[in-house]
């Protein structure tokens, strides 16, 4: 699809905007889900530290502050507290992409002219892969919701850990591999810092019905309608 997308359009597109080697970093997260979605639910704290600390990161290829963060959207707006969360620490919110074309959407998404872009979404609902493979920022990375290979060429590396992706399991990634320590999963710890505190709480198990620890309580926060009885069956041999 991706191809087939690039070869319709590629007369159309200008030539994406040189890389400053010597700048200021300038870094996109593009996604559909930037909204009450569990995507934003756990990419809303990466807003506001890379806000706080954005003159403490630096480049692997030498010292080079990190001067913008966006986040290129091209979903609904559901104008939850998510979305507005991150539309407020990001340096710029753009989320007119979802009312343009492939054309007009990949110069919208270059304006802004980020270094990196990451690419959140994958192959997955809502899915614009064809904006990368238009490419709208010189390097170009896929991180978080899908942690497979894309096989697309345009993806230059993707960011994961050796839970997700076993280093044996390098060989089928078309991308290079960035391996962050523990885990490559980010969350918001800040906005559920009560729910956390409560749950540490003597009597919150007892509130709820549930066996005082060191018991195990199993919980699956997926959609009901991925609780079909054949999964379900399955899930519990496997704690049989």
């Amino acid at each position: 699809y991706t191809s087939r997308a690039l070869e319709h359009y590629g007369d159309l597109l200008p030539p994406p905007a040189p890389s400053e080697p010597n700048g200021t970093l300038r870094v996109a997260y593009m996604c559909y889900d930037f909204n009450d979605h569990p995507t934003a639910h756990l990419v809303e704290g990466l807003f506001r530290w890379h806000r706080r600390f954005k003159d403490a990161f630096r480049s692997a290829r030498g010292p080079r502050a990190l001067e913008a963060v966006a986040a290129l959207g091209y979903g609904k707006d559901d104008h939850s507290d998510y979305r507005d969360a991150i539309a407020a620490d990001a340096d710029a919110f753009i989320n007119d992409l979802a009312l343009l074309g492939h054309v007009d959407a990949v110069v919208a998404s270059r304006d802004f002219g980020a270094q990196i872009v990451v690419d959140l979404q994958g192959h997955t609902l809502g899915t614009r892969m064809e904006l990368c493979m238009a490419r709208v920022a010189p390097v170009q990375l896929a991180y978080l919701i899908y942690p497979g290979t894309s096989g697309a060429s345009c993806l230059d590396g993707a960011v994961v850990d050796p839970i997700v992706v076993p280093p044996e399991a390098a060989r089928v990634y078309t991308e290079r591999l960035v391996y962050l320590p523990g885990t490559y999963q980010v969350n918001d710890y800040e906005r559920h810092a009560a729910v956390a505190t409560y749950a540490a709480a003597p009597d919150a198990r007892a509130a709820h019905g549930l066996p005082p620890r060191p018991f195990v309580v199993f919980c699956n926060f997926n959609k009901v309608d991925k609780l079909d009885p054949a999964s379900f069956g399955l899930w519990m041999n496997v704690l049989r």
